[in-house]
């Protein structure tokens, strides 16, 4: 029987199977952030993991030094001094808020979690500023923001148009 110190050890080809795995996740995703999970059990992770893989978002535990790595020369470098402890990775290709909303309804569900870092596109984000980011729309969201705003315009203008017309008939009518 093997003793848990031969389990716990990876091996290389772990290792960097590993490191790219999360390296190519990085390069492609928008945001990223870093939280530490200490004193919560393995079924509230299990919670948190299944509530990041339902919003489309790569959650992952790390070990530190494999992290450090994988993110070392991407747009995420920014979050490597904050990587201590036991923390989880949040990765989201899609939609740049969702790991600032999956952050904070974590952390409100389970107050042992602590948020330690932030990244989008790049840029490391205060946590002082998490419920901005997170208040900001998912790209469908945007998309019908956008259309609303491009529509208003020319339903304003068709409106006057059919109020104007109907003023001319009345005006045509009465010269009758």
């Amino acid at each position: 029987m093997d003793d848990w110190r031969t389990i716990m050890v990876l091996k290389l080809e772990n290792k960097e199977k590993i490191v790219k795995e999360i390296n190519e996740i990085a390069l492609c995703a928008i945001s990223a952030g870093i939280a530490d999970y200490r004193g919560i059990t393995a079924d509230e992770m299990t919670v948190i993991r299944n509530k990041a893989r339902e919003n489309g978002v790569y959650l992952r535990v790390i070990r530190n030094t494999l992290a450090s790595r994988a993110v070392e020369n991407t747009k995420f470098s920014c979050i490597q001094n904050y990587i201590k402890g036991s923390v989880f990775w949040i990765f989201s290709k899609d939609d740049p808020s969702m790991v600032a909303r999956l952050m904070k309804d974590t952390i409100r569900d389970y107050e042992k979690v602590k948020i330690l870092a932030l990244a989008l596109d790049g840029k490391l984000i205060p946590l002082t500023q998490i419920d901005a980011v997170a208040a900001l729309p998912n790209r469908d969201g945007a998309l019908a923001s956008l259309m609303l705003m491009m529509l208003t315009p020319i339903i304003q203008l068709m409106n006057n148009m059919k109020f104007t017309l109907v003023q001319l008939v009345y005006v045509l009518r009465s010269k009758q």
